[in-house]
């Protein structure tokens, strides 16, 4: 059994278990609701010896949204985040740098870590928007300096991560 706990809702906690049978084998993801949010999909890659036990990455993830919080990033929705990273564990040690590289390069820009959903193939990935007040020729340029500095520490990962703009300015 697993237990998740929310951090908006300290002491709440949604749990979940199942037992193996000889001739059951376990999905790859597990849908878990609680009263607090949306579906939480855990992942089971830790029955295949591929990820470690799943409330600790659990944890590790939730330390890692508050952190990005804390760094002023804003993050719309958190629970496709968490799905997404529950998907691909590989890309924990590497969204602080994309984060910390972005905020160092671009200090006027304000963010949003989002899970980007391609409407023509079934393909998702982790985007780091940087919203601007004032758009110019450089912005594109700026960008692409900042993605220059993490760029090392997201190559061979299962998962994708791109800082990049969509031209809406921060109050959008």
């Amino acid at each position: 059994m697993a237990t998740v706990m929310h951090p908006e809702f300290p002491g709440s906690a949604a749990s979940y278990s199942w037992e193996k049978e000889e001739s059951w084998a376990p999905p790859r993801t597990w849908q878990a609701r609680a009263w607090f949010e949306e579906p939480l999909t855990v992942s089971i890659l830790h029955w295949q010896g591929q990820a470690k036990d799943t409330s600790s990455l659990v944890a590790d993830i939730e330390s890692l949204l508050a952190w990005i919080k804390e760094s002023g990033v804003q993050v719309p929705r958190p629970f496709e985040i968490r799905e997404y990273l529950l998907r691909y564990p590989d890309l924990l040690d590497a969204l602080p740098n994309v984060v910390q590289a972005a905020l160092e390069s671009l200090p006027h820009a304000v963010f949003s870590l989002e899970v980007y959903h391609d409407p023509e193939i079934e393909d998702n990935y982790l985007v780091l928007y940087a919203r601007f007040s004032h758009y110019d020729e450089t912005t594109m340029d700026q960008i692409r300096k900042a993605r220059r500095k993490y760029r090392p520490d997201i190559v061979g990962k299962s998962g994708r991560v791109i800082l990049t703009t969509d031209f809406r300015t921060p109050q959008e």
